[in-house]
């Protein structure tokens, strides 16, 4: 077999197989070899020509047609692509050479039907029947440039009739993502309600396919779940997102007073990115929520911790304000007073207790009954998983593959990450990352959240009182 024969089996082998890029290349060395190989042209020309690089792709196309007259195929793409360009005039010229040649079919006949219908059209009509002829064919759109220039020449209203009309033949789910980002700027189109609809429910549909792994850490406050979204985030080479909103800077928007539930148009523009993400969120659990998650294959993980411990590190953050917490813009959804941090400590324990730990046992029960439906996500306990006096992170790395699923390669850089020491407090934002500073909790307000969580005492097990408030608590 000879060199070029070997690139040639190569490059339709990455062609077919998606991996254009290296496709291209191994056409183009080949070519270097022999500048007559009627295949490479083809199938370079074809890349070119879907990869948006119109003009040198119909030469490589034109060429590949003088080269192997006999060859259908040559004909049938070359003509395809000048109509797609609105070219009728140049197509019909190529298809009557390549009858005079020999290239004659039941295709070449239809595709002849197709350039007369053409050439009583105008140039933009042209471009318009091709790209719906795609459309209705499920094809990637091929001529983004042709879009873009329509984008430049046509009146608005005319461009978002063209829009609307292909959206409308075109389900989502068979568009190449990147093909639809590059060819739709929908930023200055009036889409009609019904279609900003039907196109968020495709979007739904189609980003269910795509690649990446999804992980939404549900987290209890002070739980050290912002230290785990960040191991995982590096571990397993997964951007960190938000889901409450599609904004990438919610606190400047003033977004920290909501409660912080999911917008699931982010939820689907993070999926739809294709590179999996990490969320992490102060979020209580629903069926609705689950079953969002679901639908989009996102992963959850649930942190706790003591309720009387963390009210002490919420403590300790609010007091110092550090990140300017205090500022009424900047404060979540539960609210303490301004001069917080001038107040005796016995009063500030009583406000957390009254906000956060009241709060902190719904959380806990939320998620406990969806898991008691059936629902499937890892709980992760501070004291038993994150502490640095008693956390496991063995035990939890392993908890963590298991539940997310891991392969080999991926389990090993999340272990090796999980146990380093390379990531600092501070970008946690948990304090002193210990055990047992509960007990500084005043009496009262640690018999006032005993006693609130006992009207569910039907609820909890021995097990889950021992989660929320400690060993001691019967």
């Amino acid at each position: 077999m000879t060199d070029t024969r070997v690139l040639y089996e190569e490059a339709l082998t990455h062609h077919r197989a998606g991996r254009s890029d290296v496709a291209e290349s191994l056409y183009r060395a080949l070519l270097a070899l022999d500048e007559g190989h009627a295949g490479a042209h083809h199938g370079l020309g074809s890349i070119e020509v879907a990869s948006d690089r119109g003009d040198s792709g119909l030469m490589h196309l034109r060429r590949a047609a003088e080269l192997s007259p006999s060859v259908e195929v040559h004909w049938v793409l070359l003509v395809q692509t000048l109509l797609a360009t609105g070219r009728a005039t140049e197509a019909h010229a190529v298809l009557e050479r390549g009858r005079s040649l020999g290239a004659d079919s039941p295709t070449i006949s239809a595709l002849r039907d197709r350039v007369a219908q053409a050439l009583s059209l105008t140039p933009k009509q042209s471009v318009q029947q091709a790209l719906h002829e795609q459309a209705k064919n499920g094809q990637a759109f091929q001529h983004s440039s042709e879009m873009r220039r329509l984008k430049q020449t046509l009146p608005q209203q005319e461009y978002a009739a063209l829009v609307r009309s292909i959206l409308d033949v075109n389900p989502l789910q068979k568009l190449e993502l990147d093909e639809f980002r590059r060819v739709f700027d929908l930023t200055d189109v009036a889409l009609s309600p019904d279609q900003i609809t039907q196109q968020l429910s495709r979007a739904k549909q189609f980003s269910k396919y795509m690649p990446g792994r999804r992980i939404l850490v549900a987290a209890a406050p002070k739980s050290a779940s912002s230290y785990l979204a960040n191991q995982l985030s590096i571990g397993l080479s997964l951007p960190f997102s938000h889901l409450t909103t599609s904004a990438s800077f919610p606190s400047q928007l003033g977004a920290n007073g909501r409660e912080q539930e999911l917008c699931e148009y982010a939820l689907c523009r993070r999926s739809l990115e294709g590179t999996g993400f990490v969320a992490q969120h102060h979020m209580k659990g629903t069926p609705y929520l689950v079953n969002l998650l679901n639908q989009y294959g996102v992963k959850v993980i649930i942190t706790i911790r003591n309720i009387f411990d963390a009210m002490v590190s919420a403590d300790d953050m609010l007091r110092g304000d550090g990140g300017g917490w205090i500022h009424p813009f900047s404060q979540g959804a539960l609210k303490v007073p301004r001069h917080y941090p001038r107040l005796p400590r016995e009063d500030r324990l009583q406000i957390l207790g009254n906000t956060l730990g009241v709060w902190y046992i719904d959380f806990y029960l939320s998620w406990l009954r969806l898991a008691n439906a059936g629902s499937r996500h890892l709980l992760v306990s501070y004291e038993r998983h994150l502490s640095r006096d008693g956390g496991d992170k063995r035990r939890l790395a392993e908890a963590l593959e298991a539940h997310l699923e891991l392969a080999p390669g991926e389990g090993a850089a999340l272990r090796k990450t999980l146990l380093s020491e390379g990531f600092s407090r501070s970008e946690a934002r948990f304090n002193q990352g210990l055990s047992g500073r509960g007990r500084e909790v005043p009496e009262r307000v640690r018999d006032h959240l005993i006693g609130h969580a006992r009207f569910f005492e039907d609820e909890l097990q021995q097990a889950q009182w021992c989660e929320l408030f400690g060993e001691s608590v019967q």
